[in-house]
């Protein structure tokens, strides 16, 4: 279910030496809300014992709570930037990692709506997909993520220049 779940692919091809779902590890923290707008920063750490690569604007997609495909809009832009940002491949040495912002808006899940459950990410197209729960038993954040509502995803970064 998972790879039938992206609403939009990877924006740059599987090179020879990019990061697969299994050598890294993703997490996403809930950075700030204001006026209708939600924003996270989601950070994959090459665990890995090689030095693999990541580009360009990641796969998105999500899971609801019922086990349900969401048809939201997804835009690959940097929710953060009015300009042109750089989608130039990060090397990451095994333990480093690169890091994306993520944007939510428009009609936001709430008591009668299905939320999120799995945000799903595909690293480079041709590859599948990797799912990160979201919204788990006593999670406080608000990943109110709906079937219809709008998420905008930048581009990779690397961790240590954000």
């Amino acid at each position: 279910m998972i790879g039938r779940s992206l609403r939009v692919e990877a924006s740059v091809g599987a090179q020879r030496d990019a990061c697969g779902e299994r050598d890294v590890r993703a997490t996403v923290r809930f950075v700030d809300a204001a006026l209708g707008h939600r924003f996270a920063r989601l950070r994959i750490t090459n665990e890995s014992q090689r030095t693999c690569s990541v580009g360009g604007y990641p796969g998105v997609g999500a899971l609801g709570d019922q086990g349900s495909i969401f048809h939201h809009a997804v835009e690959q832009r940097e929710p953060l930037a009015d300009g042109d940002v750089t989608t130039q491949p990060i090397r990451l040495m095994p333990g480093a990692a690169a890091v994306l912002n993520l944007e939510w808006t428009g009609e936001l899940a709430g008591a009668q709506s299905e939320w999120i459950r799995t945000l799903v990410i595909q690293l480079a197209l041709g590859q599948g997909p990797l799912g990160i729960s979201l919204n788990a038993p006593g999670d406080e954040q608000p990943w109110d993520i709906g079937i219809i509502t709008t998420v905008n995803v930048g581009p990779w970064q690397s961790a240590a220049n954000s």
